[in-house]
């Protein structure tokens, strides 16, 4: 996953936001992932999460109660990890992963997830 350094050692001179060189090489990753953050965080942080994951290093974070919830995955370590997740809502057979738009499959309740390091990915889960 890219990830983009905002400010300059000293968090004044030369950050992010005042170097064409860095934000356009940086304008795509905002298009897509601005939005998303927008979405989750509308659907607003839940403190039970209704899941949980196989791996120590790979965390769940809830957005949303009604209607439709996120599922936001990470991977806080250093190493490619494949994770089983385990849900304890009701939500449909299949889900969409955001960040890559791809098809998420659960099998009674279970999917696995496979994160690079300090990758994440958004699990968008209907009703």
């Amino acid at each position: 996953m890219l990830q983009i350094v905002f400010l300059s050692q000293d968090s004044f001179s030369g950050n992010h936001c005042t170097r064409p060189e860095l934000y356009e090489r940086d304008r795509d990753f905002f298009r897509k992932c601005v939005p998303l953050c927008k979405v989750v965080a509308e659907a607003g942080w839940e403190p039970i999460t209704g899941a949980r994951s196989g791996d120590e290093h790979v965390h769940i974070e809830r957005f949303g109660d009604q209607g439709t919830r996120y599922l936001t995955v990470f991977n806080d370590s250093p190493e490619r990890r494949d994770t089983t997740i385990t849900l304890n809502l009701k939500a449909s057979e299949t889900s969409r992963e955001l960040v890559r738009g791809k098809r998420v499959s659960w099998t009674s309740g279970k999917t696995t997830v496979a994160l690079d390091p300090e990758d994440m990915a958004v699990l968008e889960l209907r009703p």
